[in-house]
């Protein structure tokens, strides 16, 4: 014989209702809860009817839990107090979350669990010889933006004109230092900082998951520079600096203009052109044969071909008829 339900508390009337025999009453049961068979969280007592089932907490919040017996029908016995402190602890822990981030009562009924790290983790709690029941998955989430860093600094090394060979890569923090991995919307702003020339690109980028990219940046002029970066109510950073270097010829300019010169006299001083990129910074090129014509015949000891030697540039000595 067994009660059709597990429920309690519960009263009923014990009588015969089979096909045979007398239609007897045998007496009255009451039901209470007895053997403590599972140990389970609860939040406070004014929530006692829920579990902790799945919930997010921000990092520095506390979530206190209560050690709740029941026995095989799921009925509450007590608020069980465990054994020792090492019976309260963390499982299937993920992120920075510290062992340290459960701290139990000293009646060792409860605990209070906060961490300022990000991160998941269950609370569990044991008994020799008693089923656990862990919450289900607690997830500590970042606050907000409290600034931003540099995790990826620019190359130390560039070509003028063309993209820098990895992005620039900046991560917004809370106070604790976790990655605002919620934050959609702070924007922050790229800019040269010292050092000449133009920085182009996308020069303003939002953040994604808390990660701010800088993906298609370039300067143009051949110097050193570093760059700032801002994003409003927040801090401000400055990268670690980049030489720019020229990119491949592409044009000549003169050094040294011709000058009027009687016929058959040297033009002095010597005539001097320099290789320059597309930007107008000198290139480095070493080696480079150039030839020069001119409207009028000139006089056949004239210097009309010459090399760029270690300065990148070519001298001309050029004779009149």
């Amino acid at each position: 014989m067994r009660p059709a339900t597990t429920a309690v508390p519960d009263a009923g009337t014990i009588s015969n209702t089979g096909s045979t025999g007398p239609d007897v009453n045998y007496g009255d049961l009451s039901k209470a809860a007895v053997l403590l068979r599972k140990c389970r969280l609860k939040p406070p007592p004014m929530e006692a009817d829920k579990l902790y089932r799945t919930q997010d907490i921000l990092a520095g919040n506390t979530l206190t839990v209560y050690a709740i017996g029941r026995d095989i029908g799921g009925n509450f016995v007590e608020n069980v107090a465990l054994e020792n402190t090492n019976d309260w602890s963390l499982i299937n822990v993920t992120g920075g979350i510290p062992a340290s981030a459960l701290e139990p009562a000293p009646d060792l009924k409860s605990a209070v669990f906060s961490s300022q790290l990000t991160g998941t983790a269950n609370i569990q709690a044991s008994l020799p010889g008693i089923i656990s029941v862990p919450s289900e998955t607690i997830t500590v989430l970042p606050r907000n933006a409290d600034e931003i860093v540099i995790n990826t600094q620019p190359p130390a090394n560039a070509i003028a004109g063309e993209v820098f060979s990895n992005d620039v890569i900046v991560h917004v923090l809370d106070i604790f230092g976790n990655l605002v991995t919620t934050d959609n919307s702070t924007q922050a702003t790229i800019s040269i900082n010292s050092g000449n020339g133009t920085l182009s690109g996308t020069l303003t980028r939002t953040a994604v998951n808390g990660v701010i990219t800088f993906d298609d940046l370039s300067a143009d002029i051949a110097n050193i520079i570093d760059l700032s970066i801002t994003s409003t109510g927040l801090n401000s950073l400055t990268t670690t600096s980049i030489e720019v270097d020229n990119n491949v010829p592409a044009g000549i300019i003169y050094l040294e203009q011709p000058v009027n010169t009687a016929q058959g006299q040297t033009i002095n001083p010597p005539v001097e052109v320099q290789l320059v990129d597309a930007f107008g910074n000198y290139a480095d090129t070493q080696g480079i044969d150039l030839n020069v014509t001119a409207s009028v015949a000139l006089d056949a000891g004239s210097t009309l071909n010459a090399t760029t030697d270690a300065d990148r540039s070519g001298c001309f000595r050029q004779y009149h008829y």
